[in-house]
């Protein structure tokens, strides 16, 4: 199986780590990769294939598990814009979060379509983790001036195509969360609700409710 057509079957899939969910590093290695995939034999391949699937047209790439580097298919992509930019769950969320995070939240919402460098907002540095983990930004990368790398967040109402924020905006939040949660339990073999619960920051009674809308639908 191609790395492609992993995440066309999964449509989720994360880009390297020990996890349940299948990752691109471990089938690209063809052995789990134990510790950082960049001092594997063929970390030069894992490389080369993860920019590639960033690149693909039928590719997303953000922060859906667990702040980690996910690819989801393009096909999940309005539900997981509708379920990142659900207005009540941000406001929710936010108020969780430490005072950097949302000045950073803040300034990236200010800075509209664009997107907030980071490296032009150093004092909010800090708060960038606790948005990535709490999936209330999409962090992109880009080569600075200087030929460093620099992150760039934008708010999840500035996130896909016009088409893609179109379906998203169709789609109600338990619409979104279903389609999220069976290709989560789809994806990872034995996975339970308890697990998608851990991989992904949705109200937990909202992930138990989704799943028993599932179970409803395939008669189980």
């Amino acid at each position: 199986m191609s790395p492609l057509d992993l995440v066309r079957a999964k449509r989720i899939v994360l880009a390297a780590g020990k996890h349940d969910l299948p990752t691109v590093a471990d089938l690209v290695a063809g052995e789990p990769v134990r510790g950082n995939w960049w001092s594997h034999p063929k970390g030069g391949d894992i490389f080369r294939v993860l920019n590639d699937l960033d690149d693909h047209e039928e590719v997303r790439t953000c922060r859906l598990v667990g702040g980690r580097v996910t690819f989801v298919h393009a096909s999940l992509w309005p539900a997981v814009i509708r379920l990142a930019g659900d207005v009540s769950r941000v406001k929710e969320t936010l108020r969780g979060l430490p005072a950097v995070a949302k000045r950073l939240h803040q300034a990236t919402v200010l800075a509209g379509a664009e997107g907030l460098r980071t490296d032009r907002a150093p004092r909010l540095k800090g708060g960038r983790r606790p948005l990535e983990l709490a999936l209330l930004v999409q962090t992109d990368e880009v080569h600075t001036e200087s030929g460093k790398h620099a992150a760039v967040l934008k708010a999840w109402d500035h996130v896909g195509t016009a088409r893609e924020r179109r379906a998203a905006a169709a789609m109600s939040l338990e619409e979104a969360v279903d389609a999220i949660v069976e290709a989560l339990l789809g994806a990872a073999q034995g996975a339970t609700v308890g697990d998608v619960r851990r991989w992904i920051p949705v109200d937990r009674s909202a992930i138990a409710l989704s799943a028993e809308r599932i179970s409803a639908r395939s008669g189980r």
